[in-house]
């Protein structure tokens, strides 16, 4: 028998990718660089749960309401560089800058500091600063500069936007570094006490990290949500809560002192949830919000209109001609995510419902003139709809015979804790006058947001805004332009807005609501 010819070697497979199985795994058995391998496992690993979380909010159709983009992509970049010093020598310069350099500490203690937390709304997010630049020198007083445009990365914006996070790792060693290098402002005498060294002003416009924080107290006194400002916290794993050396006292005191708060260390209340646990927090609409839902709500019609449309209670509406572009991507909508068991039943469930008298009117006009035979009966356990005087009175449903008569014209199922039926329609009474249970200082603003809106948008939002309710409604337009009419130091009405809207299909008769 002749001699077996060795395998032909490729001269561009440097890393004898070609080789046979016996060989490959003979070079698996002989890591070239273990340091960036161990990198490699623990990039994977992050990769692969953050990933997970993200499949898991397409699952539960609640994707959009967590930006995660910018995050996931740096740790993608992190994971290719890592595989390329995976192929480098393990005592080459490249390999031993690459492995001290990498980022993925940072990513690694971002994302558990994002497990810790709830309401999570973003990872890794921008927002922008306007501030007014100072006079310039030779300049008057009275002339304003010019306005100055920057930005600022949050890394988790958490508790529905009220509490902005950023991770540092920065090392005593390196803050030091840094405290030598920038000195203080004044300084202080080697005599003196440890105390008053402690309280020494820190020279802060050449720190790193300070000048960071005070960037994002600025940015955060320029956003609001739900008329709040966010807090600012800072994550120092690698700093003791109580240092020894006064230096670092004085540096954590100069911190708090902006208005952030610090977390040094490692907590034992920042405890990681499991990746189900975040997406049942992120699924339910009342954990999204700062404030919880108020008890009745308050239902504009564009909600009224949403509970009987046949779009939302049927399997499936077949498209007509007539159908209006916006009716054909509400059923688009409908397909990927049923309305009433995707918004409204986590909204409404368990709370007493009302609405006005104004916005009854409406949701009782369009009923009338657009709805179909299924669509006028379901309004009809929904509430109780006005009839003509003539027409012989029926008699008046229980809560649930209305329940029951809804869930004969609904495909999905009622909440398990229940709908209230009938939603009460208030009198002009029971609504509230102009100036009743009014705080000091709100009359202003109220007048302000009357004035732009309808009559049926004021009835609505002006009634709930009075009454101290919870408003739902499906008119993102309107809820924007409130909240622009609301000063930096007024508060407005409590909104909930629905992210999508349905309407009715029974007629080829389109009516604005």
């Amino acid at each position: 028998m002749g001699k077996s010819k060795p395998n032909a070697v490729d001269p561009g497979d440097a890393y004898a990718f070609s080789d046979s199985d016996s060989d490959a795994a003979s070079a698996a058995s002989s890591i070239i660089n273990p340091a960036a391998e161990a990198l490699l496992d623990r990039c994977s690993t992050l990769l692969e749960e953050v990933e997970s979380f993200l499949r898991q909010l397409r699952r539960n159709n609640v994707e959009s309401s967590v930006e995660l983009r910018v995050f996931l992509n740096q740790i993608k970049a992190e994971h290719r560089c890592i595989q390329g010093l995976c192929l480098e020598a393990a005592d080459s310069t490249k390999s031993r800058h690459g492995v001290k350099a990498c980022n993925l500490p940072y990513l690694e203690a971002l994302w558990a500091a994002a497990k810790s937390t709830t309401g999570i709304t973003a990872l890794c997010k921008t927002f922008g600063i306007t501030e007014q630049e100072g006079a310039r020198e030779g300049q008057g007083e009275g002339r304003r500069g010019r306005r100055k445009k920057s930005s600022v990365t949050v890394d988790v914006v958490a508790q529905n936007g009220l509490q902005w996070i950023k991770v540092s790792l920065l090392t005593e060693r390196r803050l030091l570094f840094e405290l030598a290098k920038a000195g203080w402002e004044g300084g202080y005498d080697s005599d003196d006490s440890a105390a008053s060294a402690s309280a020494a002003p820190l020279a802060t416009s050449s720190l790193s990290l300070t000048t960071l924080t005070a960037t994002l107290v600025r940015a955060a006194a320029q956003h609001r949500v739900q008329y709040l400002h966010p807090t600012i916290h800072l994550l120092l794993p690698n700093l003791h809560p109580s240092p020894d050396t006064p230096e670092l006292n004085a540096f954590l005191t100069t911190l708090t002192s902006l208005g952030a708060h610090i977390q040094c260390g490692t907590s034992p209340l920042l405890v990681p949830r499991s990746i189900p646990d975040l997406v049942a927090d992120l699924s339910s609409p009342s954990t999204r919000r700062v404030a919880p839902l108020t008890d009745p709500l308050n239902l504009d019609t564009t909600i009224l209109l949403a509970l009987v449309s046949d779009i939302s209670c049927t399997a499936a509406v077949p498209h007509e001609p007539r159908f209006h572009p916006a009716i054909l991507k509400q059923l688009a909508l409908e397909a990927a995510a049923a309305m009433l068991p995707t918004h409204l039943w986590p909204v409404l469930a368990g709370h007493r419902l009302v609405c006005t008298s104004a916005a009854r009117a409406r949701f009782d006009e369009i009923v009338s003139i657009v709805g179909s035979e299924t669509e006028r009966a379901r309004a009809a356990a929904l509430v109780e709809v006005l009839r003509p005087r003539k027409a012989a009175a029926a008699p008046p449903m229980s809560a649930d015979e209305r329940c029951a008569a809804f869930q004969a014209l609904c495909v999905h199922p009622l909440p398990a804790a229940g709908l209230a039926l009938p939603i009460t329609t208030l009198d002009e009474e029971e609504e509230g006058e102009e100036g009743e249970g009014q705080a000091e200082g709100q009359a202003e603003v109220r007048r302000r947001v009357a004035a732009k809106l309808s009559s049926v948008n004021r009835s609505v939002f002006m009634a709930g805004w009075r009454k101290g309710l919870t408003t739902v409604s499906s008119n993102r337009g309107v809820a924007k332009i409130i909240e622009a009419l609301v000063g930096e130091e007024e508060v407005g009405p409590d909104v909930y807005v629905v992210e999508t809207a349905r309407s009715l299909v029974g007629k080829a008769k389109r009516i604005e609501v």
